[in-house]
């Protein structure tokens, strides 16, 4: 009887070890488009994938003609800082860029523009691979700048590259777009609010 019941409790426990080797269990597959981890303090990122944004025709978005390379001397990465000393922002007509802000956005105070012309402002453009292009925000509540940008992965959008920049008080600072992968960018920043979204297309560097 003792043998039995011995051989009885070897059975069980072969069958649960040989059930646990046979049927792991697995966490869910966490994709490129999903949450993922973020600079402390950086503000949860609107989800595009949701917000329903309309695109134009990328065709319409030639490489802009504004000078291709960054400043001399200054590398991007040291961006933003003052706007060009001098250059009133009234030189830089917006006309005819609808604004598209995040969908939690408040006040709409902060305004974000791309220079597609040495005296033109817009909210979209096309550039090259492997070229810049200049940046404007103009920051209507001062605080930390968080920038946001989200490129394409495959019809969605990926977890948005975080960068922050500071503190930054009212008024016009310049930062540069570097582009390095084809395809639709977005970019918005926060300043204790966030900004309109711009959009840049990547044509291939050929």
């Amino acid at each position: 009887m003792k043998i039995f019941l011995l051989l009885w409790i070897m059975v069980l426990i072969l069958s649960g070890y040989a059930t646990c080797i046979v049927s792991p269990t697995y966490a869910p597959a966490i994709t490129s488009t999903a949450m993922e981890s973020h600079p402390i303090g950086a503000p949860t990122p609107p989800n595009l994938n949701a917000e329903q944004l309309v695109l134009s025709d990328f065709n319409l978005l030639k490489p802009s003609m504004y000078p291709s390379q960054g400043p001399s001397g200054i590398s991007p990465s040291m961006y933003p800082s003052q706007g060009p000393s001098g250059i009133s922002p009234s030189m830089y007509p917006s006309q005819g860029c609808q604004a598209i802000f995040p969908q939690s956005t408040v006040s709409k105070c902060n305004r974000y523009y791309i220079q597609v012309y040495s005296n033109q402002l817009c909210n979209q453009a096309g550039v090259r691979c492997g070229e810049y292009l200049p940046l404007l925000s103009n920051i209507g509540r001062a605080g930390t700048y968080w920038s946001y940008e989200w490129a394409q992965c495959g019809s969605n959008y990926c977890y948005p590259e975080v960068k922050n920049f500071g503190n930054k008080g009212f008024g016009w600072y310049q930062t540069w777009f570097i582009s390095n992968k084809p395809g639709w960018h977005i970019l918005s920043y926060w300043c204790n609010d966030w900004s309109n979204y711009i959009y840049i297309y990547v044509w291939p560097s050929g």
